[in-house]
């Protein structure tokens, strides 16, 4: 951290990093509280207790929390961060594997008091069986939007796809699509296409696709990355002689 920063975190948990969790300097003060913090760290509310992440089969999915409904206990973490949900606008987040606030199997997402922790979107699970087979999930820039493409190989019980979207570095998750019905089969699979156009110059997003089966079950893909560059600018000048005035050089360049 910068000299003459003043860094805080608050509803964090660090646990598990070797050897310290926290490398503070003399020179720039941490302020820490209401979160979990392996070997304790002074501040208001803070806790020094296992916060039973939950593992899960695919990454970055290892930071849910456990839930007495998919778990056999609840973490520590649960409704003791700082201020509610809303406060923080990650209404529609969750902490659970279920995708739900209190691992009651409901589909709700985190509410009321927040949990410490990470929040991922609502109704995500990042693991267990798929009913499709993803070929290909790709992200790029055409014009002024971020094109969406995928293909599947095969579909089984599938009802269709929906797109999520946060600015990189955040948990600002949105949808940013409606169900986009499916068009595959278990024997054949299918191609689609989205468009984003409601996307700002230099801004790097992350995408996330889910498939959602026909009973309800979400499993989610990605994170694919893209970003809206500025167009690329073309200088071309020349150099005349002046007696015959006719160009004896022309240069050009690209930024």
């Amino acid at each position: 951290m910068a000299e003459k920063s003043a860094p805080v975190a608050i509803n964090t948990i660090l646990w598990g990093n070797a050897p310290d969790q926290i490398y503070p300097d003399a020179s720039t003060p941490i302020d820490i509280t209401y979160s979990c913090i392996e070997g304790g760290y002074p501040g208001a509310d803070n806790i020094n207790d296992d916060p039973l992440f939950v593992p899960t089969e695919d990454p970055p999915y290892d930071y849910y929390i456990a839930h007495s409904g998919p778990q056999a206990a609840n973490s520590p973490c649960i409704d003791a961060g700082f201020g509610d949900v809303a406060d923080y606008g990650l209404s529609g987040t969750t902490t659970s594997t279920d995708g739900s606030a209190d691992g009651n199997d409901d589909g709700d997402s985190d509410t009321g008091p927040i949990d410490m922790g990470y929040h991922y979107p609502e109704g995500y699970t990042g693991g267990g069986d798929t009913f499709i087979d993803l070929v290909s999930f790709t992200a790029t820039q055409r014009g002024s939007s971020i094109i969406l493409q995928w293909q599947t190989g095969a579909e089984i019980d599938n009802a269709g796809f929906v797109l999520f979207r946060a600015i990189m570095g955040t948990q600002n998750y949105e949808q940013i699509s409606d169900l986009m019905a499916a068009e595959g089969a278990p024997s054949s699979g299918a191609s689609y296409s989205f468009s984003d156009s409601n996307v700002q110059l230099g801004i790097t997003y992350n995408y996330w696709l889910a498939d959602i089966d026909t009973s309800g079950k979400w499993t989610s893909h990605g994170p694919v990355a893209a970003r809206l560059a500025l167009p690329r600018t073309r200088l071309i000048w020349e150099r005349r002689d002046r007696e015959s005035d006719r160009a004896v050089e022309k240069v050009m360049s690209t930024d």
